[in-house]
């Protein structure tokens, strides 16, 4: 006998997107219409998302009143309307996994959407929007014009851009800049840094330079914490050396660790006004 949701903790089962049934018009459609008749039997979401309004909405002035009386070419607002905040499955939803009714709203939009990119169905404007590479790029080439254009106080051109995209001219959109991280980084000689914290055999650490500028630091995970700060520093010494081009000297690493690690717990002091025992194990 099934139980009510929200007793136990959601269970969140993996999207299996290779399996044959995945993006089967039929079984798709008939798994929203399931998913939409429990939803709107319950209707504890009313007041998130605007997909359930719509779905409410829909369903109350349809012809029975009832999910089959929709046609499938409704469903494509509520899909939109999903934000997938996932606020649903994991604070309101009564029957998500382990109920036997085993409800994932959030899932099942992405499932549709992913039948909408595979028929070439999703709508012009939010593909567009989702080419994150291409309009990054655009963004930083032409950011000064970017984001004099898209300026909540231009009221002119945010009315336009409303008028074609659909966001709203009140919100306020990120604005770009004219250099990337990786050329600043570049430019600027900063290392890109990958640090990982676990067992390390054979030595304390190692520094692993992939160039242009990555390093890759290990860092045995059992030190002390005094000896963690010396032995971080001493790797740093290593990157400054593969950034300067000279010779990757373990003597010299040695010979300046401590006062390194000296120096950062000094402007701990200044900023914190405490100091941590380099002593302290």
């Amino acid at each position: 006998m099934s139980k009510e949701g929200s007793i136990d903790a959601p269970i969140r089962h993996p999207i299996n997107f290779e399996h044959p049934d995945f993006l089967d018009p039929k079984k798709l459609d008939d798994e929203m219409r399931r998913a939409f008749d429990i939803c709107h039997g319950c209707r504890r979401c009313f007041n998130l998302c605007d997909s359930f309004p719509k779905l409410f909405d829909m369903i109350d002035e349809s012809e029975n009143e009832d999910v089959e009386s929709l046609k499938s070419e409704q469903f494509e607002p509520v899909v939109d309307a999903c934000t997938l905040c996932d606020m649903c499955f994991m604070t309101k939803c009564p029957y998500v996994p382990p109920h036997d009714f085993d409800l994932d709203f959030p899932h099942l939009m992405l499932r549709y959407r992913t039948a909408q990119k595979k028929l070439n169905k999703l709508p012009a404007v939010p593909a567009q929007l989702a080419q994150i590479d291409r309009n990054g790029k655009i963004g930083v080439m032409l950011s000064s014009l970017v984001n004099w254009a898209s300026n909540i106080k231009n009221i002119f051109f945010r009315k336009i851009l409303e008028l074609v995209s659909g966001i709203d001219m009140r919100v306020k959109l990120p604005t770009y800049n004219s250099e990337t991280f990786t050329n600043y980084f570049k430019k600027n000689n900063i290392p890109n840094i990958d640090l990982t914290i676990h067992k390390v055999e054979g030595a304390l650490a190692w520094t692993d330079y992939e160039g242009e500028g990555k390093f890759f630091i290990e860092i045995e995970e059992s030190l002390n914490h005094k000896k963690f700060i010396i032995t971080m520093c001493h790797e740093f010494i290593h990157v400054r050396q593969f950034l300067s081009g000279v010779e990757v000297s373990e003597l010299s690493a040695y010979h300046y660790e401590e006062k390194i690690a000296e120096q950062f717990y000094n402007e701990e002091l200044r900023r914190n006004g405490s100091l941590l025992n380099l002593n302290e194990d």
